[in-house]
């Protein structure tokens, strides 16, 4: 199937402009919530390195969809549209990086299960 001339370079798929959008919500939701659920289970067993493991894979999580939301801005061209998602998608992944590394930043100087 021939590509019409007019779609060959048509800028970043919606997908992955969604994606950009969406990802980094996600992956901090996902992160606090197993942070939840982690947090009783890793004090009564001492093993608080699961936290900290928990931050640093959502923080790859978030620094991927930067990545992307940043692809998406340099494909975007002319419509605007596609400029505006790959910008919002950027502000979030940052906004949303900085969020989760202000939640796990307290793991590594201060003990979770301290009461």
């Amino acid at each position: 199937m021939a590509n019409h001339p007019d779609q060959a370079d048509s800028g970043p798929p919606s997908g992955a402009l969604w994606a950009g959008v969406l990802i980094a919500p996600v992956v901090w939701l996902v992160q606090f919530e197993i942070r939840y659920v982690l947090v009783p289970w890793c004090c009564a067993h001492g093993h608080v390195g699961y936290l900290r493991l928990t931050s640093v894979a959502a923080v790859v999580g978030a620094l991927l969809c930067v990545g992307l939301a940043r692809h998406n801005l340099r494909r975007a061209r002319g419509a605007e549209c596609d400029r505006f998602m790959a910008v919002v998608g950027l502000l979030l992944g940052c906004l949303f990086l900085l969020l989760i590394l202000a939640q796990a930043l307290p793991d590594f100087f201060l003990n979770p299960c301290q009461k």
